[in-house]
């Protein structure tokens, strides 16, 4: 409908790497490079708690699974603050002058959040200071409220999104409905991003009689070098948790039950990639007693 924002259409409908589908919509490309899926597959039933490396690197000895480096490259391209800055892809919901925005806000947090965790350190965190040192202790006072702000904008600008395994019949309903979320997710995420802008404005124009400019420029630079310490442990994150290539805990079998290793995702990559084989696996079993019919019905001696 020409009557309905494109920008809205986008944040409806969603993309095929919603954070909810990401994993599971590229495990295609990583799942029959080389050998056929039964050979991945092979029947397997595997344990909830799978430690070593995955099958598909051990059958052709292989450092990282197939398709994994893709995969990782992708999901961090949409997802990650800096890289997703530089290299998004263009069916992205965020847009780059979003995520910009995004950035400024978050250093604009960190910078608000300076002075009460100085005092907070004073007062309570003696141990801390005895414990990791001063410096340590600051960097992270700095680091987590600026990714505490971006993850909760990027949270509102992202979800809720259209569900792709609606129903037919209930589409239209799940439209409307996730495009008014959407809507109200905007708001607040615009809301909240200019907060952070103006937050930091005000802290950089601050005159010095009020603070002093030396304190000033010192929050500004350890509030942007937190940002460069926060993009270093987003890509640690995606390395050691849904990308973990050694340790995967959660539900491999498309028909079995969900467990508390599935809501955290600790190899979220490896098990998605499994589900898919063995979908695949039982596709083709299925199928096979039909092309073997099929192919007895054209043989030649099936005529006389």
């Amino acid at each position: 409908d020409s009557r309905v924002p494109r920008r809205m259409l986008k944040r409806a409908a969603g993309s095929a790497w919603d954070e909810e589908l990401d994993l599971s919509s590229r495990a295609v490309l990583s799942t029959a490079k080389g050998k056929s899926v039964r050979q991945s597959y092979n029947g397997v039933q595997r344990p909830v708690l799978q430690l070593g490396q995955d099958a598909d690197v051990l059958s052709q000895r292989h450092w990282l699974p197939p398709g994994w480096w893709e995969d990782l490259d992708y999901y961090s391209a949409n997802h990650h603050p800096l890289h997703g800055l530089l290299a998004r892809d263009r069916n992205n919901r965020l847009l780059r002058l979003e995520r910009f925005g995004m950035e400024l806000a978050a250093v604009g947090s960190a910078i608000c959040f300076s002075k009460s965790d100085d005092d907070w350190l004073e007062d309570y965190g003696r141990l801390l200071i005895e414990a990791f040192g001063r410096r340590a202790c600051e960097a992270v006072m700095f680091v987590l409220p600026g990714m505490l702000m971006w993850h909760l904008i990027f949270f509102l600008f992202t979800r809720p999104s259209l569900r792709p395994s609606a129903p037919f019949q209930s589409l239209s309903c799940e439209w409307w409905r996730a495009q008014k979320c959407s809507h109200l997710g905007d708001l607040i995420g615009y809301a909240v991003m200019l907060a952070g802008i103006c937050v930091l404005v005000v802290k950089l124009t601050e005159p010095p009689a009020a603070s002093g400019s030396q304190a000033n420029t010192t929050h500004l630079l350890m509030a942007i070098a937190s940002r460069f310490l926060a993009y270093g442990m987003s890509w640690l994150h995606m390395v050691a948790v849904p990308f973990n290539p050694v340790v995967a805990w959660g539900q491999s079998d498309p028909g079995g039950p969900l467990c508390l290793g599935d809501f955290i995702g600790l190899g979220r990559w490896r098990l998605e990639k499994q589900r898919f084989q063995a979908r695949c696996a039982e596709v083709v079993e299925a199928a096979e007693p039909q092309a073997a019919r099929a192919a007895q019905e054209r043989s030649p001696s099936a005529l006389w």
